[in-house]
């Protein structure tokens, strides 16, 4: 895990201010309440309720989904199977 968060750091150093993200604000599906909430869904549940993440990261048979608002990003981490097993906010996410 530390070695994807790394990874992931590194791909943010590098992509810099260049980096134009799909927001995942004014999706027309009903979204979860809380982030725990993710946890336990499948990557179809997750791509339903927040369409096609913009970073996508596989290491080890596991799976980080990244999607970004104006202000805040939601991680999504999926197990082998494509079960959600964690998912958490950076920012200010309402």
């Amino acid at each position: 895990m530390k070695r994807l968060i790394i990874v992931l750091g590194l791909i943010g150093i590098l992509t810099g201010c260049s980096f134009r993200p799909r927001s995942f604000e004014g999706v027309s599906h009903a979204q979860p309440q809380t982030v725990a909430s993710l946890v336990g869904q499948t990557r179809a549940d997750i791509h339903a309720h927040f369409g096609t993440p913009i970073l996508s990261r596989t290491e080890k048979n596991k799976t980080l989904w990244s999607y970004q608002a104006s202000s805040c990003a939601l991680l999504v981490y999926f197990d082998e199977t494509g079960i959600c097993r964690h998912a958490e906010t950076r920012g200010k996410c309402q």
